[in-house]
């Protein structure tokens, strides 16, 4: 994976480092969520929904991520 091993370089040189949940970027993630998805369902009722979306994709996947790693 080309990506994972970019990545990894970077965390190796201390570019990058794994930070403590927050609790505001948890918020902003829920919130642009809960938009994609509100738009998602607007365009699959009027029947412009042909293909699955961005919008769709993140917010299914946002909101996976946010209950495995929400608060308790």
């Amino acid at each position: 994976m080309k990506g994972h091993n970019f990545l990894h370089k970077l965390f190796r040189e201390g570019k990058i480092r794994i930070v403590d949940p927050s609790l505001q970027v948890q918020e902003a993630y829920r919130r642009k969520s809960e938009s994609y998805l509100i738009s998602a369902k607007i365009l699959l009722e009027n029947g412009r929904l042909k293909k699955p979306c961005r919008w769709l994709t993140t917010a299914c996947t946002t909101c996976c991520w946010l209950s495995c790693s929400g608060p308790a």
